[in-house]
């Protein structure tokens, strides 16, 4: 097995995945110092887990990158990972896709492989990881299989606010111009990588690193100095904000990459309902 590490997201008591590979972290710890999950806190070594509350499981995934050291690293959910699994659900979801209300009402917008049985759910996620082995010899980025609306991305994450996206464009196209050229090219489409979820060669994830978060924590100062928000924390509205536009980002880097030849697999979710 390669030195693969994965950080695995938890907020909350769930079914635990938890070997050489996958490495649970508390997300959030700063904020909830009294909720003890008995795993890797995220406010140990160089971190940020006091910005938890906007940044969601980029806490978990800000912490590998700065305090593990790894030949490939990566980031999923406490209930979503990667699967070698085929999704019937999968394919059907995204015929729907000009139905956005059906699709919601038939598939509860899981287009995963899911799973009701902890046992089993657990058992399948330790083993995709010898087939996630496998794959990095011939693959330099593994994310998830793209999710299809019946809009671009743009319209998808505008929802989020429309301030916030205008400020990451601008703050793409002057501090990495090199991604600004992907994203007309890529709004065109209305399918696109979500979860914040991946596992990449570390050099390819220094690098997207590098852009996520420079990009977020530019936009921080932003919406603060041009009196946005006074306090990010205590501004309800705009829980969870980043971690919804770290998905955008997310896409754009992975599509930079597909243009700069990189070889990626897309690969199915399993899902713990």
């Amino acid at each position: 097995m390669k030195n693969i590490k994965i950080a695995v997201a938890y907020h909350k008591k769930s079914t635990l995945i938890q070997n050489e590979v996958y490495i649970p972290i508390q997300v959030g710890k700063s904020l909830n110092p009294t909720l003890d999950l008995k795993i890797q806190p995220d406010n140990i070594g160089d971190n940020i887990s006091e910005k938890n509350d906007y940044y969601c499981e980029l806490t978990a995934l800000y912490w590998v990158w700065k305090n593990i050291k790894a030949e490939y690293k990566g980031l999923c959910h406490y209930r979503r990972f990667f699967s070698d699994k085929y999704s019937l659900r999968y394919n059907l979801y995204n015929v729907f896709k000009a139905g956005q209300s059906l699709r919601s009402h038939l598939f509860c917008n899981t287009p995963y492989v899911c799973y009701e049985d902890c046992n089993k759910f657990k058992t399948d996620a330790i083993r995709t990881l010898h087939a996630i082995d496998l794959l990095l010899n011939k693959y330099d980025i593994i994310c998830p299989k793209k999710y299809v609306e019946n809009r671009g991305s743009y319209w998808h994450f505008i929802v989020y606010g429309s301030e916030i996206m205008e400020i990451i464009r601008d703050v793409i196209k002057s501090d990495f111009p090199d991604y600004f050229d992907i994203i007309q090219y890529k709004e065109n489409y209305s399918a696109f990588y979500f979860g914040n979820m991946s596992i990449m060669r570390n050099d390819l994830f220094e690098e997207y690193c590098d852009f996520l978060f420079g990009v977020l924590s530019k936009v921080e100062q932003i919406l603060i100095s041009d009196g946005w928000y006074m306090d990010l924390h205590k501004e309800k509205v705009f829980a969870r904000k980043l971690g919804f536009f770290g998905e955008y980002l997310t896409d754009i880097f992975i599509r930079r990459k597909q243009y700069e030849k990189v070889d990626i697999k897309e690969l199915y979710l399993a899902f713990l309902k």
